[in-house]
């Protein structure tokens, strides 16, 4: 269970004993990419037009999120803390660099 895995950045002399797998797929091995986008697009149509669950306005299908964020990102700007913004000041100040927030 994940409650018993250490702590990455606190436990780092404890084994965590988990691992990851990333694969690569050439679609088009498979069928052509143009047939595979579009029942993608289909796919994701269906699922956006589903009933979100209770608690819910809207479904979303993976990636989403990441993408909305990344999109506000380019049009506002990075959103940062607090924390970060006073740490970036006090590097600037530190190696005498212009802080230009």
């Amino acid at each position: 269970m994940d409650v018993d895995i250490p702590r990455f950045w606190e436990e780092t002399d404890k084994m965590t004993n988990i691992g990851y797998f990333m694969g690569a797929i050439d679609i088009s091995k498979f069928c052509p990419l143009d047939v595979f986008e579009q029942r993608a697009e289909k796919l994701f149509a269906s699922m956006k037009s589903s009933r979100p669950a209770p608690g819910f306005d809207q479904v979303m299908i993976p990636g989403e999120i990441e993408l909305n964020m990344t999109r506000k990102s380019r049009e506002e700007g990075i959103e940062m803390s607090e924390v970060s913004l006073r740490e970036f000041k006090e590097l600037a100040e530190r190696y005498n660099i212009e802080y230009p927030f």
